[in-house]
C-alpha cells in the first residue's frame, strides 16, 4: 500500500506525512484499494463533481454494524452517506428548520460562553499556571450544538461523551472491544435523543431539535431515524471539527517562527485568521 490511512491517523504530525505521500506519488494516485487525493484544488472539483457519490461509503460502514442496531439504522441515513434524490429530499427538509436566523439568534450565547471558557483560561495564565486549551476547544462547540438542539444542560456532559466513543465507529481499523464499545455508546446515545424527540413532539420548545421534528416540505417530513442521525452528524462534525481546527490552529501560531507577528496579525484581523486556519 503506497499510503496506508491508518498512518495517517496514528501519526504524531499527520500533514508531514501527507506532504511525503504527495512528493513520493504526486497529489492523487491509486494503490489498488483506494484512491489518494492529496491536494486542495484536487479536493474540490471532487467534492464539486456530480459523478461522485458516497452512499457506498455508508453501506460499508454499516456492513460492519449488527443489524438493527441504532448505529446501524443511523448510518443507513446519515446525510453525508446518502446520495440523491434521497440526499435533496432530506437536505431541502433540514433547511427548512437550520435557518440562518437560529444561528444568528444563538450568537449572543455562544460569545458569552466563549468570553466566559477563555477569560477562564486567561486567569490561570496571569496566576502563572499551565494552561491547556484543550477545555476550551471541546467544551465550546459541544456546548453550542447541544444549546442548538435543546439538549438540557444537566444531560450535556454526557450526550457529549457518548457522541465521542460512537464515533470511533468511522474510524479505520478499531478492534472489536472498541467496536462494541461504540456500538453500545451509539444505543445508549440513540435511545436518550428518541425519548428527547417524541418529547419535542409532544410539546414543542424553540429549539433545532423541535423545528426538524416539526418541519415539512411538499407532505414530506423527517423520520426519527433521519433526525437522530443528523443529531449525531452534528455532534461529531459540528463539535470534532471546530475542537480540532482550534487545536491545531493555536499550534500553527506558537509553532510559527515569528509568532509575535502572527499572533498580532491574528488579533488585528481575527476573521481573516480564522480563514487561513480553516
Amino acid at each position: 500500500m503506497l499510503l496506508d490511512p491508518g498512518s495517517v491517523t496514528a501519526a504524531e504530525d499527520p500533514f508531514a506525512v501527507l506532504a511525503a505521500a504527495r512528493q513520493a506519488h504526486g497529489s492523487v494516485f491509486t494503490d489498488g484499494s483506494y484512491v489518494h487525493v492529496l491536494a486542495h484544488e484536487a479536493v474540490t472539483r471532487l467534492l464539486f463533481d456530480n459523478a461522485c457519490t458516497t452512499g457506498f461509503i455508508g453501506w460499508l460502514y454499516r456492513s460492519q454494524l449488527p443489524e438493527g442496531s441504532a448505529a446501524w439504522q443511523e448510518f443507513g441515513c446519515r446525510i453525508n452517506f446518502l446520495d440523491p434524490p434521497e440526499h435533496t429530499r432530506v437536505r431541502n427538509l433540514v433547511a427548512t428548520a437550520f435557518t440562518p436566523g437560529r444561528l444568528t439568534g444563538l450568537r449572543p450565547w455562544v460569545e458569552d460562553l466563549a468570553a466566559t471558557l477563555i477569560g477562564g483560561a486567561a486567569e490561570r495564565l496571569r496566576a502563572g499556571e499551565t494552561v491547556d486549551l484543550r477545555p476550551v476547544a471541546h467544551d465550546l462547540p459541544s456546548l453550542v450544538v447541544s444549546e442548538l438542539l435543546g439538549v438540557p444542560p444537566a444531560d450535556r456532559d454526557q450526550l457529549t461523551e457518548w457522541a465521542d466513543a460512537s464515533v470511533l465507529l468511522l474510524a479505520m481499523g478499531i478492534d472489536e472491544a472498541t467496536r462494541s464499545q461504540a456500538v453500545a455508546a451509539s444505543e445508549a446515545f440513540g435511545e436518550y435523543l428518541g425519548a428527547l424527540f417524541a418529547e419535542r413532539r409532544r410539546s414543542p420548545h424553540d429549539d433545532l431539535l423541535s423545528a426538524l421534528a416539526g418541519t415539512e416540505v411538499d407532505g414530506e417530513r423527517l423520520a426519527e431515524p433521519e433526525v437522530l442521525s443528523l443529531a449525531l452528524t452534528l455532534y461529531s462534525a459540528g463539535h470534532r471539527t471546530t475542537r480540532d481546527t482550534y487545536t491545531m490552529g493555536m499550534v500553527a501560531l506558537l509553532d510559527s517562527p515569528d509568532r509575535t507577528e502572527q499572533w498580532s496579525a491574528a488579533a488585528a484581523e481575527p476573521a481573516r485568521a480564522v480563514n487561513e486556519l480553516l
